[in-house]
């Protein structure tokens, strides 16, 4: 069960390198003097994004995702989906995958509840929800064992999460994606290389994301791109309201779970029945 969130979801970079050379280290110290006229370029276009989402109150984008599913003879299938994801601050978000006819499976944060909803199997699960976006994401991956698709993305910190886990950043060039102007970049966490295209225009919104997991088996991709950016939504007032369908199992997402082991064909549940 969660098999989508437990295979394609991940944190947008991972945690701080515990091993970089001295040029990197500056990257996170803060002491620009050993970085390079493109990597300073780099940096500060990549902050400028965090700092410019993380100053937005409320938005809704469309998000086009592609992720590689390893098999177990080391075969690497992509597979896509469509979701959209909407984010009130300082403590509501929505995650969804969209259908053309039925529920997708989703993410939500009320305000009150987390909630994961799986309509294959009909089942959805929730936990307390313990504070602001912020607070409420770290339970969600820490303590609940779960992943987040860009969850960094979300915070209202995101600036400071960058500054303490990006490693190696460096400006590629300028590249059209989706028919718009971009700045790509290139950089380097701990264990995964990502990429990003961020909008050259006015506002310095990300329009295409993709990441490498250097270490994990077959080295698996993730990307996503975004369309359709709305920085002031108005959302309805159940926008943030989960109904559950007819027949579908409530069950309760406990805390400290072990991390899921599956292969491509079965599933693996993070929740217990109350």
């Amino acid at each position: 069960m969660w098999k989508s969130l437990a295979k394609k979801s991940i944190w947008f970079f991972a945690l701080l390198a515990s091993s970089v050379t001295s040029a990197q280290d500056t990257i996170n110290s803060g002491d620009v003097s050993a970085l390079t006229d493109s990597q300073l370029a780099a940096k500060s276009l990549l902050l400028d994004m965090a700092a410019y989402l993380a100053d937005t109150p409320r938005f809704q984008v469309d998000m086009r995702v592609g992720y590689d599913s390893v098999v177990e003879n080391g075969r690497k299938i992509e597979r896509e989906e469509q979701r959209q994801l909407s984010v009130e601050r300082p403590t509501f978000v929505l995650d969804e995958v969209k259908k053309r006819v039925g529920f997708g499976e989703l993410v939500l944060f009320d305000g009150k509840w987390i909630t994961v909803s799986d309509p294959k199997t009909k089942v959805y699960a929730r936990a307390p929800q313990p504070g602001d976006i912020d607070a409420t994401a770290r339970y969600f991956v820490d303590e609940l064992g779960m992943r987040l698709p860009l969850s960094l993305m979300l915070m209202n910190k995101f600036p400071q999460e960058l500054q303490k886990c990006v490693v190696e950043i460096d400006y590629v060039g300028e590249a059209e994606i989706l028919g718009q102007a971009t700045t790509h970049l290139a950089g380097r966490t701990q264990s995964i290389d990502f990429q990003i295209w961020i909008d050259s225009g006015r506002e310095p919104l990300p329009l295409r994301v993709v990441l490498a997991y250097r270490e994990e088996p077959g080295e698996p991709r993730y990307w996503v791109d975004f369309s359709n950016w709305n920085l002031n939504p108005s959302f309805l007032r159940d926008a943030f309201k989960f109904v559950p369908p007819a027949k579908f199992e409530l069950q309760t997402l406990e805390p400290n779970v072990q991390p899921i082991t599956e292969d491509d064909s079965e599933t693996s549940s993070r929740v217990t029945s109350p």
